[in-house]
């Protein structure tokens, strides 16, 4: 299952979605959105890792570190001071129980430099196959980036809060390991981005290929050449094995006869590119803002591509699915 963005308007109101999300707490409109309409029970986690409903009121067992689906594996490309990349966590979680005045914070420690984000229950929304998701703001300008290079973080850490009733307990999770790569502004000169994919959900087991995707519009009066796509993440987790060219500015346009034999842009003209990316089984989630490389005339620049995440489910969240 992909998400595709298309266009400047539809990346300004996918900004102010995630805005008003982190204001307001407001979950907005939900690809695929499964919601339980039976009354809400108090749940209880017996031994057999199963739910049974509770006949008094006393506090539920808070999800496991195995509801999670990390660690991740992520590249994030940028300024110090403008980048802002939005990584969706997915748990399975009955969604009746986090609305039962349940308040969820999640701290993470990026070598002592932390982020966090807080959310209501009731405003956490079913996504795809009875999944949970919240958004974590990866925000550069609150990190120590201040110096241009490449920012290395493993196994970084997470605290995930769950306050009830007054109470509150740690849940800690492993966010995996990132690579931040910074410069010191971002390109004047660059070409727009008329659309990308979002996001890749899939049940697939072991090594996978997944299309990562997006156009470029060359606004110039020069040809324009895009000559690499990159980001720090070993070879053997994460690779690039083709990289189709095509004379259209969306996915929706795409056809054998649009398949062009070069990288090239002409002036005030869009390409659309399509790559292939071999994924290794271990990795779990997979975040990238890649580094482009462009050429306009006989200049060369670099400028952040736009985010994919690609998520892989191990099965399907019953717990928060309508009964057929």
């Amino acid at each position: 299952m992909k998400k595709f963005i298309i266009g400047g308007i539809f990346i300004f109101m996918l900004s102010f979605f995630i805005l008003s999300l982190l204001i307001n707490g407001n979950s907005g409109n939900v690809v695929l959105q499964f919601e339980n309409n039976t009354p809400p029970q108090q749940l209880i986690k017996t031994s057999n890792n199963a739910y049974r409903a509770s006949e008094t009121k006393s506090e539920v067992t808070p999800p496991s570190p195995s509801d999670f689906i990390l660690p991740y594996v992520g590249y994030i490309y940028g300024t110090p001071n403008d980048t802002v990349a939005q990584v969706m966590l997915y748990w399975c979680y009955p969604k009746s129980v986090v609305n039962q005045s349940v308040a969820i914070s999640v701290t993470m420690n990026f070598g002592g430099s932390f982020l966090s984000v807080s959310y209501n229950g009731e405003d956490i929304p079913v996504f795809y196959h009875g999944y949970l998701g919240i958004i974590l703001p990866i925000n550069f300008s609150q990190l120590n980036l201040s110096a241009p290079g490449n920012y290395k973080y493993l196994d970084v850490s997470g605290d995930l809060y769950w306050i009830q009733n007054g109470r509150k307990q740690r849940i800690r999770l492993n966010l995996g390991n990132w690579t931040f790569e910074t410069v010191n502004e971002e390109q004047k000169l660059k070409p727009n981005i008329t659309a990308f994919s979002l996001e890749s959900i899939e049940f697939k087991e072991g090594t996978r290929e997944v299309k990562y995707s997006f156009g470029l519009y060359n606004p110039f009066n020069v040809t324009m050449r895009l000559i690499n796509v990159s980001f720090g993440i070993p070879s053997k987790l994460v690779k690039i094995v083709n990289i189709e060219v095509y004379n259209t500015s969306t996915p929706y346009e795409i056809a054998k006869s649009k398949l062009m034999s070069s990288k090239l842009i002409p002036p005030e003209e869009s390409r659309y590119f399509v790559i292939t990316l071999e994924i290794n089984g271990k990795v779990r989630s997979l975040f990238i803002q890649p580094k482009l490389v462009y050429s306009i005339g006989d200049e060369v620049y670099t400028m952040a591509g736009p985010p994919f995440q690609d998520t892989v489910l191990p099965v399907t969240c019953t717990y928060n699915m309508k009964a057929s």
